[in-house]
């Protein structure tokens, strides 16, 4: 398998899960660094401190290129990477069909926030502002579904915003405690520095519930505005020709490890919510996350690059 420098990679010896000691192999965006654990099946909880450890849930992912994908390959990713793209580019480097979900992991805590400076308090106060000085606020979005999802938002309530591109989109999240942004959409991983620091004021979180770490912000739906509901899905695929039983087991292994509550704090700890799912309930919130990403790009517009 081969992937683009972007892409995090988590390779599980499937195979050896029943032996006293199996290999699981992470490795890094840069292809540079490799960490290998070794322990009991009952410590296959492993697998989900390493992706932490190794900061594998916090970034935008992008699959550049995949060549092979053996039965013994997995692909740990954000359902984005793979919903997305075909909207976004004519020809991928690898076909999406031949990649099923295997098991969902979790959620990532998607956020809107403003500087704390500009004292708004509600993201329907934002629109109010925004509408009486259209084309002057500034914004910046994380690529892919998020971008997406948040120009929805605009079209929706027909607001002008200029969006600023940034090489490294966390960088961004500074801007915006400085006030050379109005508003930032990202994972609240980025923006939680900022907001702890009282530069940035987090008006919503996307996705269908309130976040456990942020019980007092109301969701999208609840502010107002449900075209900027996302769901931030992180979960295992792996490749189409693995057995159904394999599958299965897969998912009822990670089910029974996001039960430890060590992992749920873990999770917390980089703005993620337990929400392990075996391979039905995750491709089903795959599929329903592609038919919107879907009813978006037409409403908007959108056509695949041409490479």
């Amino acid at each position: 398998m081969r992937v683009g420098a972007s892409t995090k990679l988590l390779r599980l010896d499937i195979e050896s899960l029943q032996k006293p000691n199996f290999p699981v192999t992470f490795q890094t965006p840069s292809c540079s660094r490799i960490s290998t654990i070794r322990g009991q099946h009952s410590r296959i909880r492993a697998i989900l401190a390493s992706l932490l450890a190794l900061s594998l849930l916090r970034h935008p992912i992008r699959v550049l290129q995949i060549l092979t994908l053996p039965v013994r390959t997995r692909l740990a990713s954000p359902s984005g990477a793979f919903t997305v793209q075909p909207f976004q580019y004519e020809k991928l480097p690898y076909t999406p069909a031949d990649l099923v979900p295997l098991a969902r992991i979790s959620n990532t805590i998607l956020a809107v926030g403003v500087p704390e400076s500009m004292k708004i308090g509600t993201l329907a106060e934002f629109v109010t502002r925004a509408r009486a000085e259209p084309g002057k606020f500034n914004a910046a979005v994380v690529p892919g579904i998020t971008e997406f999802t948040f120009d929805y938002f605009l079209k929706t309530v027909g607001l002008s915003v200029q969006k600023v591109p940034y090489r490294d989109i966390v960088q961004a999240a500074t801007d915006v405690g400085e006030g050379r942004l109005q508003i930032y959409m990202a994972s609240y991983a980025i923006l939680q520095p900022q907001a702890q620091a009282g530069r940035i004021k987090t008006l919503a979180v996307n996705g269908r519930q309130r976040a456990p770490i942020l019980p007092e912000i109301p969701t999208a739906i609840e502010a107002g505005f449900p075209s900027l509901e996302v769901e931030g899905l992180v979960g295992l695929f792996g490749p189409r020709s693995m057995p159904n039983e394999l599958r299965e087991k897969i998912g009822a292994d990670v089910k029974a490890v996001a039960a430890d509550p060590e992992i749920a704090a873990k999770l917390a700890g980089t703005a993620q919510v337990v929400n392990p799912g075996g391979p039905a309930e995750f491709a089903a919130a795959v599929e329903d996350q592609r038919a919107k990403i879907a009813n978006i790009a037409q409403a908007l517009g959108i056509k695949p690059k041409q490479q």
